[in-house]
């Protein structure tokens, strides 16, 4: 196992632990308007996270070419 199979299971990892703390905080931020601003930046930081996890595993899943020397 190199580092590019740890992150390709990391990876879906942190991208379901995102979604829960996404949902976490707008279910919070129903039962608690005066903090809704703060619960709002911090679900956009979440979001943030989960698309950049996406884009790095798809990334990651696509073969490297190997070039001969």
């Amino acid at each position: 196992m190199d580092v590019f199979d740890v992150l390709r299971w990391l990876l879906p990892v942190v991208i379901l632990v995102g979604v829960y703390i996404l949902r976490r905080f707008a279910i919070r931020s129903v039962h608690d308007e005066a903090k809704e601003p703060t619960l709002r930046w911090y679900a956009a930081l979440v979001l943030v996270v989960i698309i950049i996890a996406i884009v790095s595993w798809v990334i990651l899943l696509v073969p490297t070419p190997t070039i001969p020397l």
